[in-house]
């Protein structure tokens, strides 16, 4: 940009590059910025984590479940009035071991469940349906299960015995 005459500066803390030590400010000012996101980013995993170590999902809530907030304004996502019903079933369904993914999927299409295969994988697989959340390793800490606060849309029970029949 400078071989054709244009000049990149900041208003505030206006840069003269004419004067070779007038580098040190630049980057001074690059890395002030950068060590600020990095905190930043690190204060938040660390929200993050507290709140799912209190057992609150931050994250955007699987299917059967909307946005919400409890009565002190913090996140709980709640069931959504009529997909958790359709996921219950769904659950309880491949649980008996009667029916294939691919059956669910075309019986739960027709009750206006739209999912296709992937989407049953991971819905078979969350630990959320049954109430508990998982909080990653961080750091030292290993990783751990927990209760979340959040309505479960099936038992342990259930959940375990759908793993069964999934993993054969």
């Amino acid at each position: 940009l400078q071989k054709i005459g244009v000049e990149v500066n900041a208003i505030e803390g206006w840069i003269d590059f004419s004067i070779h030590e007038s580098m040190y400010m630049l980057v001074f000012q690059l890395v002030n910025a950068e060590v600020e996101n990095k905190k930043i980013g690190d204060r938040t995993r660390q929200g993050t984590r507290q709140a799912l170590l209190k057992g609150r999902f931050t994250n955007r809530p699987p299917l059967g479940y909307i946005p919400g907030v409890d009565v002190e304004g913090k996140n709980l996502m709640k069931p959504h009035p009529e997909i958790s019903i359709l996921v219950t079933d769904l659950l309880l369904d491949y649980s008996t071991g009667v029916y294939s993914q691919q059956e669910l999927l075309k019986k739960y299409k027709a009750k206006g469940l739209n999912i296709n295969k992937s989407t049953l994988s991971r819905l078979l697989d969350n630990i959320l349906y049954m109430g508990k959340i998982k909080v990653p390793a961080y750091m030292d800490e290993p990783e751990q299960i927990i209760d979340g606060v959040h309505k479960p849309l099936i038992s342990a029970e259930v959940f375990y015995r759908v793993q069964m029949v999934k993993n054969g």
